[in-house]
């Protein structure tokens, strides 16, 4: 943003002085870090607010799905299978939301929490494929996946194809995965999942890829991964502090994640691509904790299945000892009052100084 800002107005007079850079800022009473003992009481509270709501994809839309993919055997027969269960209004809440989530033991299970449009760019498939690997290590894991977008329906596929040793479905979904979601271009660099078909290559020439997949029918389940749909901050304020790690690997830079800031109100381990202002988000955190910490939160944009799959077992080891520190920083860093605080003496500053006023950036 200083950049865009400073090529856009070059020919104002000593322009770089004038700007100021603030922290985003997060509503830290919104997100409160939970002992794990009270994780069952907040999920109830997170149920009883789902109560009102209308409701999105069916528990007869998913069924229907499910009875489908079986028998697919090339692409057109996964288009179908996956139409069967995509006409709902994806803004909303799953019929089955509140009964799936009931269903994770919150007090034994390390929880895994994504939040985040499902569409290639925010990474979702990055999570699905390193899930093996991450299983591996911690089969107990349960993985909550929110939000909706055109690739809900193919990354359920992707779990399922999984789980149930359908290698074929799977590798479909990598290589057309771009196609899935609805974009145009058939090419195979535009078709396919680029980070999920390059982790697939990669184990493949090391003589992997059999374990891989012998290993993701093994570790994962039907309760492994969660889907909800579409919840709002009114949910996830209770669902934030339930889960031990939070994970956001977006494929493109943003200029400043707001689900960081919550996963860390929250106590939540959080871990994203390392580039644009997450980078500068973990940056910021990592001059508080230990370098050896702040690394595990750093997804490589260029090997990112890598990463996760590393990275996420040694977050959910990390999470208990860290949430009460994550907490007390999101509220002294980035609560709105601190952040806000600033912004006022930035103005007064410039004030006394007879200048004008500075432009801003939060």
């Amino acid at each position: 943003m200083r950049g865009r800002v400073l090529k856009v107005f070059a020919g104002v007079p000593a322009l770089e002085g004038k700007l100021s850079n603030l922290h985003l800022g997060v509503d830290t009473s919104e997100f409160e870090p939970l002992a794990r003992a009270d994780r069952v009481d907040k999920i109830g509270e997170l149920s009883a607010s789902l109560s009102a709501l209308p409701r999105g994809k069916t528990i007869a839309q998913e069924s229907e799905m499910l009875r489908a993919l079986p028998g697919v055997g090339d692409l057109d027969e996964l288009r179908a299978a996956l139409a069967v269960a995509s006409r709902y209004d994806g803004k909303l809440p799953d019929e089955a939301a509140d009964e799936k989530l009931r269903s994770v033991p919150w007090t034994t299970a390390p929880t895994l929490l994504y939040i985040g449009r499902l569409i290639a760019w925010k990474g979702i498939q990055s999570l699905i494929a390193a899930l093996p690997v991450a299983m591996e290590r911690e089969p107990d894991l349960r993985a909550i996946i929110v939000g909706h977008g055109p690739l809900r329906e193919a990354m359920e596929a992707f779990v399922w194809a999984l789980q149930a040793g359908r290698r074929d479905i799977a590798l479909m979904i990598a290589e057309s995965g771009g196609t899935l979601e609805g974009g145009a271009d058939t090419s195979p660099e535009k078709a396919s999942l680029t980070e999920v078909t390059s982790f697939y290559d990669k184990l493949e020439r090391e003589d992997k890829l059999d374990a891989y997949f012998e290993t993701a029918r093994r570790v994962i389940t039907e309760d492994s991964v969660v889907f909800t749909g579409y919840l709002t901050h009114s949910e996830l304020r209770h669902l934030f502090p339930c889960c031990d790690a939070g994970v956001f690997p977006s494929v493109v830079r943003e200029a400043g994640p707001l689900v960081f800031l919550e996963a860390l109100a929250s106590g939540c381990f959080p871990l994203g691509t390392y580039f644009g202002g997450m980078a500068a988000s973990i940056d910021a955190v990592g001059e508080e904790i230990a370098p050896e910490i702040a690394d595990i939160m750093k997804l490589d944009p260029k090997n990112t299945v890598d990463d996760l799959g590393r990275k996420i077992p040694l977050a959910l080891e990390q999470a208990p000892r860290y949430r009460e520190v994550f907490a007390r920083l999101a509220r002294d860093r980035y609560d709105w009052s601190s952040v806000s605080k600033r912004f006022l003496r930035e103005i007064d500053a410039t004030r006394n100084a007879g200048g004008p006023t500075p432009l801003g950036r939060a």
